[in-house]
Formats: structure tokens, C-alpha cells, sequence
């Protein structure tokens, strides 16, 4: 065997390693149209390769140049930057009315004060609400599954009892160390608890609901949160329980982690309290704050197209929850990433393939002053209750949402890096997944008759 077969063995190696590994990952995640294309390249990579090195000579020569070339290309894709791309911290002007959210308008009564008042401010969400009321949640029948009810309300429940906790009196004696010595302590402390990945911010007037729609208090109250920082936190999401979705496995997973990302911060802002300072835990259905823009803000990730915080490992697919306190920490300094809006500009498959068609194609447009995509609510929710879900498929087609695999996390090291490289990714995903990827199936612990 020649040194230049020998070459071309060694130079193949690498390839042929990488392409094994995304194949088998790939059906791991059920993704066998992608596991399929992958095997069949790692196939023709090692056919090739075994008649180069047969015939030897020129032809072993030529690929090998041909090997090195391919190397050279996917450098160039994976660490060449493109046009630096600077535009300033996208904040909003206004804070925003907790009321407005959906699920705070769908628990309103037709023959409450609240209702009368709301709807004379926002007549144009009228019509669009009540098509949603008729089609009652209750009235669910598309994709229900009285078992996968069961655990999501066993979850939502656990939430529900954690509410009481949100909050208390703080010990009379402060603990006193450093603010930097306090700031990675207490991350910590969130990530034995529980949490993913932990962030701080200082807090801002614009993370703060402006006034009470379903969360602790009276309907209507300005909020009022005295508080000068912010814990931000995610937990995550598994994706074998997201890729069925919109079935019911999401929402039963949807609700775990709630509860989880609830536990974890309402035992943190004990543990604040605890050190003699004020703390408040931001729950699912106790929120005085919008947890995405806090999570951003602490640096956790960057909101995306689907009006979700895109992590950097594992996209949309986590939950979150926040702890305010006036205890001084050392906070993150946001800076946009570039990166991610700009895959987003360029991907577009949540919107393709959302099932209440609620997310907007094209670019970000100013909202309240800062650039954003705007989701549309009432078409979203709508779909829930038609499906008896909380839908998920935004998340489970998103290219950034795989598992926290080396082969994923390669390739999302090539997104962060370089423009060159996120529009020959975007092109590669429709090809190894489809641009309309079909829901997986559900978990095999799950009976499937229910």
C-alpha cells in the first residue's frame, strides 16, 4: 500500500467518523429520513475510498487533493465570519400589560367588569377571542389523550402548590460577601437545585408586566417590583417527549418542566431570603416579569422567530422561570446575537410548518420600539384548543432543538461562527429532514391507544 493510499485513508477518517456518528444519533432521534441520507453518503464515502485504494496511483493521488480540498471548503464555511454585523440592544419603550396576554383574556367571564373593561380598550381582539370560546378547551377532541391529561395536570398541580411559595420575609441578619463571590454562588446553587443554565441581569423597568392579567394580586393592579436584579434560569426539555409534537406528550413534558424550573426558583429565592434579602420567585402562572427578555438580557440566549429564547444548545426547547431580589449581584452584559436572528431571517421552518400558521415569515419589524418577530396569539392559542395541546411544533422542527450531541453541537459551533456557514446549514437541514418534517412518534412508555 503507497503513502498516498495511506494518506487518503488517514484524510477520510475524520469524515467517516463524524458521518457515523450524525447517522446514529440520527435514528437515535427518530430522524431515520436523516439517519438514511447520512448512512448512505457514509456508504458511498467508504465504496469510493475502497476502489481509490485499490487502483491506486493517480486516482489515489487525485483524491486525496480531492479530500483535502472538501477540508479546506468546510474551514473556510465554518470559521470565515462573512460581513461583522453591530446593531444596538433591542429594548422595548413600554412595558407590557399582563393583560393582554392570552391566558389572561381566555380566563375572563362575558359577564365580568374585566371583560366589559378589557374589550372597550382592545376592541379588536374581540372577535377573534370569542372564536376561541366557542371552540371551548373542554370541547377538545383532535389530539386529547386522557392519559397524557393526567401527567400534565399532575405537573400543572405541583406548579399550582409552589405558588404560595413564591415569596416570604427575609431573614433579619444579611449574609455579606462580595458581589462576584455571591453572583457564582448563587448560579451555582440554581444548578444544584435543578436549572440548566443560569444567568444575571439587572433588572429593568421593561422586564416588568405593567399590570396584573392573571398572576398574584387583583385583576387590572400596577405591578410594582422594587427589586434591582434578576436570576433568569432554563430547564430543559426532552426532546423524545417534544418530537412527538403537537401531540400530547408535549404538553404532559411542557408542564414538567414548569413545575421543574418552578421548584428550582422558588427554593432559590428561599435561599435568597434565607441570606437576608428580599426575593421573589417568577413562576407559570405567578409571573410579574417577561421571563424571555430577562433570560436574554442575563445572557441565556437570543429570542428568535418564533417569539421563544433560542439557547445555544438546545434552542427553544427549555423553560423558564426568573428570581428578582435586591440583593447586588454582578450582572451579564447583553450583547444581540447576530448569529442567531440571522439564521432565523434565513431558516423560516417554524413557520412553515406551525399548524396555526402564528408565526410571521420575513424579517423582524419595529414593535413598542425595539425590532422583533411578533407571533400571532389568537391563531396559536386557537390551535390549542383545537388540538387539546400546547402544539410544540415550532419547537420540535427548529434545526437548533437536536439533541445536546457532539455532531449537533459541532454544527452549531459552524451557525455561531459564520454567515457562509448558516446559509449552506439551512439548506443542508431541508435536505436530511424535509422542509415539512413529519411528527415522531410518542414515547414507548406511552400505551398507544390512549
Amino acid at each position: 500500500m503507497s503513502i498516498t493510499t495511506i494518506a487518503l485513508i488517514l484524510a477520510a477518517l475524520p469524515l467517516f467518523f463524524f458521518l457515523a456518528s450524525f447517522a446514529s444519533i440520527s435514528f437515535r432521534e427518530q430522524e431515520r429520513r436523516a439517519g438514511w441520507k447520512v448512512l448512505g453518503s457514509l456508504l458511498m464515502l467508504t465504496a469510493s475510498a475502497t476502489v481509490v485504494a485499490w487502483l491506486g496511483g493517480i486516482a489515489a493521488q487525485a483524491a486525496l487533493y480531492a479530500m483535502l480540498g472538501l477540508y479546506i471548503l468546510l474551514a473556510f464555511l465554518f470559521f470565515v465570519p462573512g460581513k461583522k454585523h453591530q446593531e444596538p440592544a433591542q429594548h422595548p419603550r413600554r412595558r407590557y400589560d399582563e393583560r393582554r396576554i392570552m391566558f389572561a383574556r381566555m380566563r375572563m367571564r362575558p359577564d365580568s367588569t374585566n371583560y366589559q373593561d378589557y374589550y372597550r380598550q382592545h376592541p379588536e381582539d374581540l372577535a377573534g377571542d370569542e372564536a376561541i370560546r366557542q371552540n371551548s378547551w373542554h370541547n377538545r377532541q383532535e389530539l386529547s389523550s386522557r392519559l397524557m391529561d393526567a401527567a400534565a395536570h399532575a405537573s400543572f398541580a405541583a406548579v399550582g402548590s409552589l405558588r404560595s411559595l413564591v415569596d416570604g420575609e427575609a431573614a433579619p441578619d444579611k449574609i455579606d460577601i462580595p458581589a462576584e463571590e455571591r453572583t457564582a454562588y448563587l448560579c451555582g446553587l440554581a444548578k444544584f437545585f435543578g436549572a440548566l443554565d443560569v444567568g444575571v441581569t439587572a433588572l429593568k423597568p421593561v422586564h416588568i408586566y405593567s399590570h396584573v392579567g392573571r398572576g398574584a394580586g387583583e385583576w387590572g393592579q400596577e405591578i410594582a417590583l422594587n427589586h434591582t436584579h434578576a436570576i433568569a434560569l432554563t430547564t430543559e426539555m426532552a426532546r423524545e417527549n417534544i418530537i412527538s409534537a403537537p401531540r400530547q406528550p408535549v404538553m404532559a413534558e411542557s408542564a414538567r418542566q414548569y413545575a421543574r424550573a418552578g421548584l428550582t426558583a422558588v427554593m432559590l429565592a428561599a435561599a435568597i431570603r434565607a441570606m437576608g434579602y428580599e426575593a421573589r420567585a417568577h413562576i407559570d402562572g405567578s409571573y410579574q416579569v417577561i421571563c424571555p427578555l430577562v433570560a436574554r438580557d442575563a445572557g441565556l440566549g437570543e429570542i428568535g422567530r418564533m417569539g421563544l429564547l433560542m439557547t445555544p444548545r438546545q434552542g427553544p426547547r427549555v423553560r423558564l422561570a426568573v428570581v428578582t431580589t435586591n440583593l447586588p449581584l454582578q450582572a451579564h452584559d447583553y450583547q444581540p446575537d447576530h448569529a442567531i436572528i440571522d439564521f432565523c431571517n434565513r431558516c423560516n421552518v417554524c413557520a412553515a410548518n406551525c399548524p396555526g400558521k402564528a408565526i410571521p415569515t420575513g424579517e423582524r419589524i419595529m414593535i413598542n420600539g425595539a425590532l422583533r418577530w411578533q407571533i400571532d396569539q389568537q391563531r396559536c392559542y386557537h390551535f390549542w384548543t383545537r388540538a387539546g395541546t400546547d402544539c410544540g411544533r415550532c419547537m420540535a422542527v427548529c434545526p437548533l432543538a437536536h439533541s445536546d450531541h457532539w455532531t449537533h453541537n459541532l454544527l452549531q459551533q459552524g451557525i455561531q461562527r459564520s454567515a457562509a456557514f448558516r446559509q449552506t446549514y439551512v439548506k443542508l437541514d431541508r435536505w436530511l429532514y424535509g422542509a415539512h418534517p413529519q411528527p415522531k412518534g410518542a414515547p414507548a412508555w406511552l400505551p398507544r391507544d390512549h
